[in-house]
């Protein structure tokens, strides 16, 4: 099995990377209209498309594993072969790995 590495200097079409983001909830009435962190999870995707002029990236989902969470699971969980689009600098200073040879 591959290790995953590092991705410092960027992505290309085709890798696959692994990052940590924030779930944002809906905005509850006891808490004044703020959108409230309903938990953490850990994306693994495969890059379909390379960012465009404004940042963007297409990703396609390969696993959702949930860290952290103060909702029910099915809120934050992301099904396999969803579309995502995440800007490029949304991704990278978290952990973004990347795995080499993984769709081989």
């Amino acid at each position: 099995m591959a290790e995953w590495i590092s991705c410092d200097r960027g992505f290309i079409q085709a890798d696959v990377v692994k990052w940590r983001e924030g779930d944002m909830g809906k905005a509850r009435p006891y808490n004044k209209g703020k959108v409230v962190r309903d938990g953490d999870r850990l994306m693994i995707a495969e890059v379909l498309q390379e960012s465009d002029d404004e940042g963007w990236c297409l990703l396609l989902v390969r696993g959702c594993v949930i860290l952290e969470s103060t909702a029910t699971p099915a809120d934050l969980s992301l099904h396999r072969a969803h579309l995502l689009r995440r800007s490029k600098p949304c991704i990278m200073p978290s952990l973004c790995f990347m795995k080499p040879g993984a769709l081989t």
